[in-house]
């Protein structure tokens, strides 16, 4: 019995050395974290597109107002008539949130952005006839719906 326990204590185990010590992946580990984060704070994060920013510094991109949209809306009507001393009538303007930005007439074979769109619904009359305008997004548009 003691050549066994001597074999036993005789024999000795081998650990294979790890390629990396643990302290070393920790180094890599934080120089990538460090690098990332320098590339997210040097590009600055999400960027605008230069449309955008060209938009913000232009002040014809801002929104057209109620009295610009219903001014707009009597010149369309007046193209529409044949004589020019006819003087459309508004009934009524009323503030509405379209679905998306077709400003609720939507043409047939177009895709339009599915968000709400702040706007108005013109009704008008010439010659006794009742003509309906949406506006919204800078533009007016005949839509008899």
């Amino acid at each position: 019995m003691t050549a066994k326990k001597q074999k036993r204590s005789s024999v000795k185990y081998s650990h294979s050395r790890p390629l990396l010590s643990f302290s070393w992946v920790l180094v890599v580990y934080l120089l990538l974290f460090i690098l990332i984060i320098g590339i997210v704070f040097t590009t600055g994060g999400v960027q605008k597109s230069p449309q955008s920013s060209a938009e913000s510094d232009n002040p014809t991109s801002q929104m057209m107002s109620l009295s610009q949209y219903r001014e707009t809306a009597i010149q369309e009507l007046k193209k529409l008539s044949a004589e020019e001393n006819n003087i459309p009538k508004i009934v009524s303007i009323e503030e509405v949130q379209w679905r998306d930005t077709s400003l609720g007439c939507p043409k047939e074979g177009m895709m339009y952005a599915q968000v709400i769109t702040p706007g108005y619904k013109i009704h008008m009359e010439l010659n006794g006839t009742g003509y309906i305008y949406h506006a919204g997004l800078n533009q007016v548009i005949l839509c008899n719906r």
